[in-house]
């Protein structure tokens, strides 16, 4: 392996380290205060996460109908809203027993990718590797997803 090549590798596993430790930070104050931002529709989608996560125990990779919440009834709720982004926060809520703390890690995971995608179109754009990390941070720590806002992410 050639010496550039090494040193991409190794500032590029700082960089990923770097992000893991801000999407920590983000998620901060929600495990200081034991807090879920509960929006408009934050319940809502903590049903349909929870219907995802009973889905997938029972081996139903592929869920059109709400069987498990939503008073019990047989609701196509997948058909009218897309569930793909909910898969990351049905995985943690089966590996994490706690819910409060399989959402949280879920809105970390979505702060890393965001970190991750903001940085590479940034960089793309601007050919500037530190106007990308600065670009990308002020995007994950702005207002926008600030979090009263978290629930948008879902």
């Amino acid at each position: 392996m050639s010496k550039s090549r090494e040193n991409n590798i190794k500032r590029y596993s700082l960089l990923l380290f770097i992000f893991v430790i801000l999407s920590i930070l983000f998620i901060l104050p929600l495990f200081k205060w034991h807090y879920l931002p509960f929006g408009d529709d934050m319940d809502f989608n903590i049903d349909r996460v929870l219907e995802l996560k009973y889905n997938f125990m029972h081996f139903n990779f592929y869920p059109q109908l709400s069987t498990h919440t939503f008073r019990m009834g047989a609701y196509p709720l997948n058909i009218f809203y897309p569930w793909f982004t909910l898969i990351p926060f049905a995985i943690f809520e089966i590996i994490i027993p706690n819910h409060m703390w399989g959402f949280i890690i879920g809105f970390a995971f979505y702060a890393f990718i965001g970190l991750v995608i903001s940085y590479s179109v940034v960089k793309k754009i601007t050919c500037n590797k530190v106007q990308a990390f600065f670009a990308s941070v002020c995007y994950i720590f702005s207002e926008y997803l600030s979090l009263m806002h978290l629930e948008d992410l879902i």
